[in-house]
């Protein structure tokens, strides 16, 4: 009796958060940029690297130093 309702609701639903997250993305302040930063990651596959590149000789030891500061990229 209700099938059409329950199949289409979720698409309804996901649709409307869509166009809302959009709104969000593409206007001004705070909210705009992380909406934008979800869009993005999640639409555009957008990620968050950290590349290190070591140098040296292949046969010597390096030491890596994470700062504080760093580690909150972690």
């Amino acid at each position: 009796m209700y099938a059409h309702e329950l199949d289409s609701g979720g698409i309804k639903a996901n649709a409307r958060v869509a166009e809302s997250l959009y709104r969000k993305a593409t206007g001004d302040g705070r909210e705009a940029v992380t909406a934008a930063i979800f869009w993005l990651k999640t639409r555009a596959r957008w990620k968050e690297v950290s590349v290190h590149e070591h140098t040296g000789r292949p046969d010597t030891p390096f030491v890596l130093e994470v700062t504080y500061e760093d580690s909150k990229l972690l």
